[in-house]
């Protein structure tokens, strides 16, 4: 079975799906890719609930570009070689938040696809990225807009 066309624009506006669903989308690549009037990348969450429960498969594409973050439910994984440079990128999420990954995580759009399909596929860390747990990087400000995440999901995981 496959997805009416509206529901796979619902997909595209939520930016986010179960693995039952997304099998039943016959072009991937089509959903995932922006739009050319994208100003930001887009964020997608493929896999787990809000509070980040895992395990499940984070990642952005921008053009040429993206990144992926892979959580098992207790640490964050990023691509091997990826490193942290201080400066931010935006992504934005389907509920407009902006979400900001480090311009040193971010490879080429077509490992980011590959790992995205193999999670799809598998249900599994995908296997065409080498994961490593990211060095902790300095200390930074942040933004009004991400503290209020941060309260939100403490506040999700002290309910849980």
């Amino acid at each position: 079975m496959t997805l009416a066309a509206e529901d796979v624009e619902v997909l595209k506006r939520e930016l986010s799906a179960d693995l039952v669903t997304l099998r039943e989308v016959d072009d991937l690549v089509s959903l995932l890719r922006p739009s050319p009037e994208d100003e930001v990348g887009r964020v997608w969450n493929f896999g787990y609930e809000r509070e980040l429960s895992g395990p499940g498969l984070v990642f952005g594409i921008n053009g040429t570009v993206g990144f992926v973050y892979w959580y098992d439910g207790e640490s964050k994984f990023v691509p091997e070689g990826t490193r942290y440079r201080g400066q931010d990128i935006t992504y934005a999420t389907a509920t407009g938040w902006d979400f900001a990954c480090d311009s040193g995580e971010e490879i080429p759009v077509e490992y980011v696809y590959a790992a995205a399909l193999e999670f799809v596929a598998t249900g599994e860390r995908p296997k065409v990225i080498r994961w490593v747990t990211p060095p902790e990087p300095p200390e930074r400000e942040r933004s009004e807009q991400e503290q209020e995440l941060w309260r939100i999901v403490a506040q999700i995981n002290a309910e849980t």
